[in-house]
C-alpha cells in the first residue's frame, strides 16, 4: 500500500496540482461547449496515471486478477488522489470516469 500512497501523492504534487490552471484554461466558455469537451490535460494526466499503474485502483485484485490492485477499500480511500484540497477533476484521472 505504502508504494501506491507515495506514487498517487506524487502524482497530486508533480502532475496534477500544476496542471488545475491549465484545466481551467482548457474550458470552453460556451455553455454547451463545456460539458461536451474533453479536457485536454486531462486526458494526458489519465494516460500518465495509466503508465504509473495508478489507474482503476478501485478494482480489487481478488475480483479483477488481471487489472486489480491488492488495496483493500479503506486503502484505496486512503490514496490521496480520493479528496486532495477538493479538485474536482482528481478522482477522474485515476478511474475509469
Amino acid at each position: 500500500m505504502a508504494c501506491y500512497l507515495h506514487l498517487s501523492a506524487q502524482a497530486v504534487q508533480e502532475e496534477i496540482l500544476p496542471a488545475v490552471n491549465v484545466a481551467h484554461a482548457q474550458i470552453p466558455n460556451d455553455p454547451i461547449k463545456r460539458w461536451e469537451t474533453v479536457i485536454p490535460v486531462v486526458t494526458e494526466l489519465k494516460a500518465k496515471a495509466k503508465k504509473l499503474g495508478l489507474w482503476n485502483l478501485f478494482l480489487s485484485k481478488a475480483h479483477y486478477p488481471e487489472f486489480g490492485v491488492p488495496l483493500t477499500n479503506l486503502e484505496v480511500r486512503s490514496t490521496p488522489q480520493v479528496d486532495v484540497l477538493e479538485i474536482d477533476h482528481v478522482p477522474l484521472l485515476f478511474s475509469t470516469q
